[in-house]
């Protein structure tokens, strides 16, 4: 997954979010991509009418609306 430089995220693009390791706690990194990969997860996406509403043509979804996630907003 990618944050595009429109502050939105795809499940289809791949990125090494680990660059900055050295800033961020390991621990939290893998928390957030694992909870980030569940909810672009096919077996979730088909129960999630709400996200499935907020991606846009390229299947992008703004970083602001996953973050009102709960469970990526507690992270």
């Amino acid at each position: 997954m990618e944050l595009a430089s429109n502050n939105s995220i795809s499940p289809y693009e791949e990125r090494d979010m680990n660059n900055d390791s050295s800033v961020i706690d390991q621990n939290l990194i893998d928390a957030v991509r694992k909870q980030l990969e569940y909810y672009f997860s096919k077996e979730n996406l088909q129960n999630d009418p709400y996200l499935t509403s907020q991606m846009d043509a390229q299947m992008s979804v703004p970083i602001a609306v996953v973050m009102k996630v709960n469970r990526l907003h507690d992270k």
